[in-house]
């Protein structure tokens, strides 16, 4: 599923139906800025929409899962 080409997430199915949803800015504890959030939209109705899939785990990189939203991003 890396086809998808997120600059924020990294996707990964597996044999077992299971997909795998990382959230990749380690060096800020994977805050979501805008952009991230709506990858994280996407993703989510996409994995939805694939009958392959039967369910999803959302992690982070690095030492956090997520810190929240990322205070300095504009929007």
């Amino acid at each position: 599923m890396s086809q998808y080409g997120y600059k924020y997430l990294i996707v990964e199915q597996r044999a077992t139906g299971v997909a795998i949803v990382t959230m990749n800015r380690p060096e800020i504890l994977n805050a979501i800025n805008w952009e991230m959030h709506e990858e994280l939209e996407d993703v989510f109705v996409k994995l939805d929409h694939d009958s392959s899939v039967n369910a999803i785990v959302l992690t982070g990189a690095g030492r956090g899962f997520c810190s929240g939203g990322d205070q300095k991003s504009a929007g």
